[in-house]
């Protein structure tokens, strides 16, 4: 007797849906499709409340890692989008299950194959790019009848009625998160760097602004941001009254899949007066941006003349050394980075250095050249040596064996069992 097929279900819904109850609804379709089909379902993998078109997503990678390793003959989906809604994707899921053994089944089209592969993906991606331009669109409209553009900004919560209805696209001054910023400005004005701002709000235990993946503390870059791109709190116009919409454009890069962001032209930002926005006085903003004029030249001439200026630092850590990425610091688990010059680099407590001793209170410097030498020499007494190569080989080989181990017949069998 023919064993049944086993199968994996996938299931997923994006943000612009946010219905709990989708993943659920689509699994009990594809288990049902499972049932009039006499097939087994062995695993069930969920992504909820993000984009198809996105990679990363936790349980995807999940079921990719699952692949070769024969768990599952078949993988179920409601639509071929709830896989991904990218063609790169897409194709690159469908070619890896390929080569596994493992076919690729929806609710919604049958068995795919390239050619369905090709076509509904393709359909796919243009559904979001339809999406995108149909979004830019209804909020430039919205900010062009005076609402805002985007999500909640620091200093500012979203305004609701009486019933507890949020007002869509209007917002009012949050008076505590207000003085934090107006204390920001000053400090900035007075000659306190953004460093030494960010240490003393984090020692004093001032929340920071919510991120998306954020740690909760303040941090210099937080403060500064960049004076071009209207980032950080020090450069947001809204604080003195005027809604700045379109200055930034976002794509996906295509090689990594993660969203940049690229500044548009000024002619095509949105502009708009809202006093009642309000936080900060001409006064003080002129202030601001008179220093940070000042300190721009300075690092242009000190660059330009060959010194080391901030600028040049700031350069330097962007640097990939050997173990850029790859260290800790041992007290908060911050990441480790390189300050100084020539021979005198060391790394230095990402969290120490930027946020203060609030968050973390450092480390001595570690030299570069002597991490780097201890971590090679401990590699090259532990791998390099003819025991751990020749296990290496043979854990490799086995390995690839495995990987093609009945690939073709379980390809065959299941093939037949989806056409019966």
């Amino acid at each position: 007797m023919t064993e049944p097929l086993r199968v994996a279900i996938y299931a997923r819904y994006s943000i612009d849906l946010q219905n709990p109850n989708s993943v659920r609804d689509q699994i009990a379709s594809c288990r049902a499709l499972a049932r009039r089909k006499g097939w087994r379902v062995v695993g069930e993998y969920a992504d909820e409340k993000i984009s198809g078109s996105r990679s990363d997503r936790a349980d995807f990678v999940r079921l990719q890692s699952d692949l070769p390793k024969s768990l599952f003959d078949l993988v179920l989906a409601e639509s071929l989008d709830r896989v991904s809604r990218t063609i790169k994707d897409t194709a690159s899921f469908f070619q890896v299950a390929s080569f596994h053994g493992v076919g690729l089944h929806t609710v919604g089209e049958g068995e795919i194959d390239k050619m369905r592969m090709a076509i509904i993906s393709t359909m796919a991606e243009m559904f979001l790019d339809n999406l995108r331009i149909k979004t830019h669109r209804g909020v430039k409209a919205q900010v062009e009848a005076g609402g805002s553009g985007g999500g909640r900004c620091y200093g500012y919560a979203l305004q609701r009625r009486e019933d507890g209805e949020v007002v869509k696209g209007q917002l009012v001054i949050q008076p505590a998160e207000a003085e934090v910023i107006r204390r920001i400005f000053r400090d900035y004005a007075n000659g306190i760097s953004p460093q030494k701002i960010a240490a003393s709000l984090n020692s004093e235990g001032v929340p920071a602004p919510r991120a998306r993946a954020g740690s909760g503390h303040w941090k210099q870059n937080t403060i500064n941001g960049n004076r071009d791109r209207g980032t950080g709190i020090l450069n947001n116009d809204l604080y003195i009254g005027q809604r700045v919409w379109n200055r930034l454009e976002y794509r996906k890069e295509p090689a990594t899949g993660k969203r940049v962001s690229r500044l548009r032209p000024q002619d095509e930002w949105v502009r708009h007066e809202a006093p009642e926005l309000r936080i900060v006085d001409d006064a003080l903003w002129a202030e601001v941006k008179a220093r940070q004029g000042t300190h721009a030249t300075a690092i242009r001439t000190a660059e330009g003349s060959g010194r080391h200026g901030l600028g040049a630092r700031v350069a330097a850590r962007r640097r990939k050394y050997l173990l850029s990425g790859l260290l800790e610091c041992g007290q908060c688990g911050g990441s480790l980075i390189i300050a100084g010059q020539g021979k005198y680099k060391r790394y230095y407590c990402t969290n120490a250095k930027e946020k203060g001793t609030a968050v973390c209170r450092g480390m001595p410097g570690v030299s570069r050249r002597g991490a780097e030498a201890l971590i090679l020499a401990e590699l090259r007494n532990a791998l390099m040596t003819d025991a751990a190569v020749a296990q290496f080989r043979k854990d490799f080989a086995r390995h690839l064996a495995e990987q093609s181990k009945g690939a073709d017949t379980r390809a065959r069998s299941r093939n037949a069992a989806v056409r019966r």
